[in-house]
């Protein structure tokens, strides 16, 4: 009994643990794409300050954490990484008994 009472009450630290920190990860990309998508509202003085920002904007990628090409935490990464804890934790209490 004390076994899945200190089973539960660590994955649920560490569920609130992690999904704060990939909460705050998703809405630093989101935010970071949305300042790449508001730049399309500037007013260029010249010819070549618009074509230069045209250039800058195409070459520009959201800001993510992560490793490039592997893994970028994103908002659907905190659903995914709830419902694998979940079934997890159930499966450990399911074991237990």
């Amino acid at each position: 009994m004390v076994m899945k009472a200190l089973i539960i009450i660590m994955s649920f630290d560490m569920t609130v643990f992690w999904c704060a920190t990939l909460e705050v990860c998703g809405r630093f990309h989101r935010n970071s794409s949305e300042l790449l998508k508001s730049w399309k509202l500037l007013e260029s003085r010249s010819r070549e300050e618009a074509k230069f920002m045209r250039k800058f904007k195409k070459r520009s990628r959201p800001l993510t954490v992560g490793l490039e090409g592997i893994r970028k935490i994103k908002r659907l990464s905190i659903l995914k990484f709830i419902q694998r804890l979940v079934s997890a934790t159930v499966r450990a209490l399911l074991t237990l008994q």
